[in-house]
Parts: C-alpha cells; sequence; structure tokens
C-alpha cells in the first residue's frame, strides 16, 4: 500500500524534473537564437563589405585583392559569373566550391571544406561601371555583368558558445533538481508531521483509555474536522463501553438477591424432603426465576437505551409485598446492626407503574438504607396517601424511605445517583460499586417514576411516586 509521502514525492519529483528541463531547453533555445541571429547580422555584414570590394572597368570585372584582405576576416567566400565561371575565390576555401542551393539573400547552415558547420548568405547582383572613377555601383540598373556572391562563416565560436551554455544549465539544472528534491523531501516529511503526531496518538489510545482524546490544538486547519470526527467517535466508543460496563455490574448487582434467595430455597428443599414444601419451593423458584428472567432482558435493553418493550403494561402496584420481601430479605442485616425498623404501610397503599421496576428500584433502596445507616440508627417507610383526585384507585402519591443519621451534605445528595460514586466517608464496604441508586434512578426515569433524595433533619430521604404524582 503507497503511503502519502511516497505519492506526494511520486508526483511533485518528475514533475520538477520536467518542468526544470523544459526550461532549461527553453533558456538554451532562446540564447541559441539570439547568438544565430547576432552571427546571421555578423555574416550580412561581412557579405556587404565583400561587395565593395568588385569593380568594372573597361569591360572587365576586377576584384581588389588588398581590400578583401581588409574585409575578409577568416569568411569563406566565392565570386561568380551568372553561369558558373569562378572569377575569385577565397584562400581559406583551398580550391573547394562553395555549391549552395538557396535563394538570394537567404542565410542557411552548411557545411565547410573540412566539414565545420558554417552559416552561408549568397546575393547576384550586377556591376556598373563608375565615369568618375571606375569604381562599381550596384543601383538596380539593368544588369549588364550578373555576379553571384556567396559568403560563409565558421560556427565554430556560436558552437563553442553554445556547448557551454548546455554545460553550465545542465550543471546548474542537477544542482538545483538535487537541492530542490532534498527540500522536496524535507518539506514532505515537515508537512506530514501532524499526520505523523495523529498517528502516535491514535497508536497510545488503549483499552485502558477509552477517557482519552485527541488533542488539536496544534494541528492544521485541513485536520481538524479529522480530530472530531476521532474525538467524536471516542465519545461514543466511552458511551458504549460505560453502558455495557453499568450492564454487567448492574447485571451482578441486581441478581444477588434473587440468587441468593434462590439458593437458600434450594438449600431448605434439599433439606427438608417434604413433598408440600418441596411443591411449593419450586413454585417460589419459578416465580423468582421469572424474575430474573424479567430483569436481565430489562438491564440488557436499559443497556441499549431501549426499555420500553421491557417494561410490561402499567398498573396499580401494591407496595406492602414487596417492601414486606425486601425487609425480610435484609433482616439479618438489620439485626446485626441493631437497626430501629419502622413500616408503616397499609394494605391500599399502590403506584401506578411497571411491577417490575417498581420491585428492583424499592428493593435498591431498601438495601441501600440498611446498607450504609450505621449502628443503632433508624430506617422508616411510610406512604404519603395521595389528595382527593389524584393517583389511581386507592394508590399513594409517594412512597418514602428514610434512615439516618447519615454523614451526607446537600452536594453529596446531588451526586447519589451518578453510577460508581461512593463517599468514603459513609460509604466504606468496598463490596458494592455504587450502582444500587443509578440503577433505581435511571429504571424510575424511564418507566415514567420520580425518584428524588433529600436531607431532612440528619436523615436521608427517597421518596418515589408515580408520573402523575405530587
Amino acid at each position: 500500500m503507497t503511503s502519502i509521502r511516497k505519492r506526494l514525492l511520486a508526483a511533485l519529483i518528475p514533475g520538477l524534473v520536467v518542468v526544470l528541463f523544459a526550461g532549461g531547453c527553453a533558456v538554451f533555445l532562446l540564447v541559441r537564437a539570439d547568438l544565430l541571429d547576432q552571427f546571421d547580422d555578423s555574416l550580412r555584414e561581412r557579405h556587404t563589405a565583400l561587395l565593395t570590394t568588385a569593380s568594372y572597368e573597361d569591360d572587365e570585372i576586377d576584384i581588389d585583392d588588398d581590400e578583401v584582405a581588409d574585409v575578409a576576416g577568416g569568411a569563406y567566400f566565392e565570386f561568380r559569373m551568372a553561369d558558373g565561371e569562378l572569377l575569385y575565390r577565397s584562400e581559406s576555401l583551398s580550391g573547394q566550391l562553395l555549391e549552395i542551393d538557396m535563394a538570394d539573400e537567404q542565410i542557411v547552415s552548411v557545411e565547410l571544406p573540412g566539414g565545420a558547420n558554417g552559416r552561408a548568405m549568397q546575393t547576384t547582383f550586377q556591376l556598373e561601371p563608375d565615369d568618375d572613377d571606375g569604381r562599381f555601383d550596384i543601383t538596380g540598373m539593368p544588369p549588364s555583368q550578373p555576379i553571384q556572391l556567396t559568403v560563409a562563416l565558421n560556427r565554430k565560436p556560436v558552437d563553442q558558445a553554445l556547448t557551454t551554455l548546455a554545460a553550465a544549465l545542465g550543471i546548474v539544472g542537477l544542482a538545483v533538481t538535487a537541492s530542490v528534491i532534498a527540500l522536496l523531501l524535507g518539506g514532505v516529511r515537515w508537512g506530514l508531521t501532524p499526520l505523523d503526531r495523529l498517528r502516535g496518538q491514535i497508536a497510545s489510545v488503549d483499552d485502558d483509555q477509552s477517557e482519552a482524546r485527541f488533542d488539536d490544538r496544534d494541528a492544521p486547519r485541513e485536520l481538524l474536522p479529522v480530530y472530531s470526527e476521532l474525538n467524536s467517535m471516542l465519545d461514543r466508543m466511552e458511551q458504549t463501553l460505560q453502558r455495557e460496563r453499568v450492564f454487567a455490574d448492574a447485571t451482578a448487582h441486581e441478581l444477588r438477591t434473587p440468587l441468593a434467595e434462590l439458593r437458600s430455597i434450594a438449600e431448605v428443599a434439599v433439606k427438608w424432603t417434604d413433598p408440600q414444601r418441596t411443591t411449593r419451593a419450586l413454585h417460589e423458584l419459578l416465580a423468582i426465576g421469572t424474575e430474573m428472567q424479567s430483569l436481565i432482558e430489562l438491564l440488557l435493553k436499559m443497556s441499549r437505551g431501549n426499555v420500553n418493550g421491557a417494561l410490561g403494561e402499567a398498573e396499580d402496584v401494591q407496595l406492602r409485598p414487596i417492601v414486606e420481601r425486601s425487609m425480610d430479605h435484609t433482616a439479618g442485616q438489620i439485626a446485626d446492626k441493631q437497626l430501629s425498623a419502622a413500616v408503616c404501610l397499609d394494605e391500599s397503599a399502590a403506584l401506578h407503574g411497571s411491577r417490575i421496576v417498581l420491585e428492583t428500584v424499592l428493593r435498591n433502596l431498601i438495601e441501600n438504607a440498611v446498607q450504609y445507616t450505621p449502628k443503632q440508627g433508624r430506617i422508616a417507610i411510610e406512604s404519603e396517601p395521595a389528595p382527593n383526585g389524584n393517583g389511581h384507585g386507592n394508590g399513594s402519591a409517594a412512597l418514602i424511605i428514610r434512615n439516618g443519621p447519615v454523614d451526607l451534605t446537600a452536594s453529596d445528595v446531588d451526586r447519589l445517583f451518578d453510577p460508581f460514586w461512593r463517599k468514603d466517608a459513609s460509604r466504606g464496604d468496598r463490596t458494592h460499586v455504587g450502582l444500587g441508586l443509578s440503577v433505581a434512578k435511571r429504571l424510575a426515569d424511564v418507566a415514567g417514576l420520580r425518584l428524588a433524595a433529600d436531607l431532612d433533619h440528619g436523615d436521608l430521604r427517597m421518596r418515589v411516586s408515580s408520573g402523575n404524582g405530587h
């Protein structure tokens, strides 16, 4: 799998090489064109100067050797008649001909004697006698003796300059390419540093750091959405893990009581094998098993954020049987701690809601009260009558569970329903993880019940009411 760094370098480096090569070629061609223009201008000047060395006197064409020597300057040239008769040839031609097929005034590249490269120009002109001194005069008059002048110059100086230029461009181009590639390597590495840092942060997150978040303080603007989405994903993961943890702990917490009851009933049935007792025990085991199944389904759906399907139909639930069963289950603790326990409920005391939720909530509240009431403390459970016209049937407006004295403050009461919250001074038993009240509160909320806590003269007071209670 190709990395981003390799992709960037694979695109940038060849592109850079192509651009530098094209730029070098463009510079070379521009300079070459300019040098050739200057060289051609020099060739034209030499050509014009050589024209002045020919004269026409007494029906004869004469070329002044002294003037030719002055203006030739190493040029290759020859004078010919239009019919091909040679009039004069430069010594540099060494007896060879300048046979060039081109139009007048046109400059072309040619191969000079000896294989050298050159540039040549050719002109056809006429010489007219001059009455004053017999010198030639190119006036455009009707020709008397057409003459063809061909001049060529060696391109060696231009070729040497172009060779030097090409070498310089190659060396500079290689140096620039190497430098820019080095800068690209460093720049890409530096530019991708935020990605490397993000990768390091991701790699540092493990199972024990679900609360960790990615620090985007120095992140570039392009990566901010990535940081935001990653942090959002971690938030969702933490919520999911928290729900799973709460579910597992809540399930263990809530199943302790019915499992203890199952074991107690089973032990009694095994010890006394009376058929009637065994039948009654089996019925009790079936009821507890059904309750456990409903409780597990409820907790599982609660962990998934959907409890409506497990609540069942709301009804008027009699409170006294639930309270008495919970008090019976905690009777041993109440006796060991020498607690004063008072239950003031009549047979008609009821709350409207889901039976399984009410049983779970009330059992948690009573167990919590017994667990965290100090020795020789007090517990009181009573109902608050519903005003006329409120409630369902003859039910109560609320059930109140009071225990004390407690070492809690108003700020502590605000946190009583937080998952896993414990106050060390008042909750020193490490066998509890602080989930009972949290589960009770959440179940009450989703079932339409109201669960509230406050302090009343040193006592903790829990109040459970139906959704329409006061």
